[in-house]
Formats: structure tokens, C-alpha cells, sequence
């Protein structure tokens, strides 16, 4: 498993929001980068630890290994509700590390994250929302660019992408986020042409004939 890059603070069926951590390092945390993939493992609640196979007449959701999303939003904070951090005229990080170390204690940065797709425990993965979403607490990893080139193989889950339900405060536009994860899944692929010509082939068939809206993501991945 990757380094844990963050911890689910908040969850909802469609995203969530995941406290940023790097361990060893008590600095401010850069977030992943926006349009990037990321996974949670997922793990069973407490009551059913222990336990291999769910009983089949139950009603509840099948299970599934790992959860993926899209790093869609991201910002540093006050841990402290309703108190702003003010400017202290410092001249770096490193200034403010020596004079001031208790501010790193008073900061947080956040990271939003669209659920688009989940991998069954055995190994297959289905491109859209999970039955589930994940568990609070639960780790935040980066995806590898084997596990990236494995997920973006179909990108049905670009339909998930295009019409998010719910918007996320703050988040850029669905086609910016478009741009930047097929840019983020192209590289990964050493900038494979096949890629891009699957990539328009599904944006073409989502978008239909609204090729401004085409071009400006296409534009995006390049730019």
C-alpha cells in the first residue's frame, strides 16, 4: 500500500473530505493535486470484523476492496471555527517555522474528493458511484500509474464526472476537472495517442454535439 497521503473527515454518498497528512512533518501540508486519483481501502465496520462472506439473503450492499475518486477541491484552514488566520509579514516558511511554530498547530489543509468508481474484492472494477461510500477515518492513498492506466481502460466514470450530483463548494467546473484527471491519466500512460483518441471517442459520445464544451476540455489537457 502507498503512503497514506490523508484521513476522511467527512463523507457523503458522492465525495468526500479528507484532512491532509504526511507523516514525520509538521509543516504545512501541500494537498494532492487537483484532477488526481486517489483510493480508499475499505474496511469493515466493527461489528462485522472477522467476517468473510456476507450472507447472501442480507440486504445489504455487496462488498467491495478499494474506492477510487478524483481530487476535485482542496484548501488550508483554521482548526479554530470562525477565527481567520491574519498575514505576519513574514519573509518565508522557514522564518515562520522558527518564530512562530505554534501556527502550524492552528492550521489544517483539506482535500475534496469525487467518488467515481470501486474495485470487488475480486478484482473487477465498476465505473460509477460505490453502493457505499467510504468509512469515516478511513486512509487516503495516492493511486499508482499502474493503478491509474487499470481504472482509466473505460471512462465510463467521466459520465459520474459530468453531472456530479450535489455540487462541492468551492470546486472548479466538471470540465476543468475533466481536463486535469485525463491530463493526470494521459501521463501516466507515457502520453499514449491511443489514450487521447479514447478519451475524445467518450467525450464525444457523453457531450454530444455541444463541441464547444468539448474543445475547452480537450484545450485543457494540453494547455
Amino acid at each position: 500500500m502507498n503512503e497514506v497521503i490523508g484521513e476522511i473527515v467527512e463523507v457523503s454518498t458522492t465525495s468526500f473530505v479528507a484532512q491532509r497528512l504526511v507523516p514525520g512533518d509538521t509543516r504545512l501540508c501541500d494537498p494532492p493535486a487537483f484532477g488526481s486519483f486517489v483510493k480508499i481501502q475499505a474496511a469493515l465496520p466493527p461489528a462485522q470484523s472477522g467476517v468473510d462472506e456476507l450472507d447472501p439473503f442480507e440486504s445489504r450492499p455487496p462488498r467491495h476492496a478499494q474506492t477510487y475518486a478524483l481530487v476535485c477541491h482542496a484548501r488550508t484552514t483554521s482548526l479554530m471555527p470562525g477565527r481567520r488566520p491574519v498575514a505576519l509579514g513574514l519573509s518565508s516558511e522557514d522564518e515562520m517555522m522558527r518564530s512562530q511554530p505554534q501556527i502550524f498547530d492552528l492550521l489544517t489543509t483539506e482535500f475534496s474528493g469525487l467518488l467515481i468508481a470501486y474495485k470487488l474484492t475480486d478484482n473487477s472494477i465498476r465505473r460509477h458511484l460505490p453502493p457505499v461510500p467510504p468509512r469515516m477515518h478511513s486512509q487516503v492513498f495516492d493511486c499508482t500509474a499502474t493503478e491509474v492506466t487499470e481504472l482509466t481502460a473505460n471512462l465510463a466514470f467521466l459520465r459520474t464526472v459530468l453531472n456530479p450530483g450535489a455540487p462541492i463548494q468551492g470546486a472548479p467546473s466538471s470540465e476543468a476537472l475533466i481536463a486535469a484527471c485525463l491530463r493526470n491519466a494521459w501521463i501516466a500512460q507515457n502520453e499514449s495517442q491511443d489514450f487521447l483518441e479514447l478519451a475524445g471517442r467518450k467525450l464525444l459520445d457523453l457531450i454530444g454535439d455541444d463541441y464547444d464544451r468539448l474543445k475547452a476540455i480537450m484545450n485543457g489537457v494540453f494547455e
